[in-house]
């Protein structure tokens, strides 16, 4: 179902944080992460994310009412 939300940050390149204080991880996005070895990456994925989202509207489309093991929601 759809969930309405405000995003407030990227907080990397596939998890945002929202007004309500969720952080949601974007399905089917591969970004960089730390593990990676290329911090510059990571950054770059950041940013590229943030500007499409940072402070925008949206309907959410969730996978689950459930959090994931690190309590994000995901969808």
């Amino acid at each position: 179902k759809p969930y309405p939300a405000r995003i407030t940050e990227a907080l990397d390149g596939h998890s945002l944080r929202l007004a309500d204080g969720r952080v949601v991880r974007i399905i089917n996005v591969i970004a960089p992460v730390g593990l990676d070895g290329d911090r510059d990456a990571v950054a770059r994925a950041k940013t590229a994310l943030g500007e499409i989202v940072n402070g925008k509207d949206a309907m959410l489309f969730l996978e689950s009412e459930s959090n994931d093991r690190y309590g994000r929601l995901s969808a």
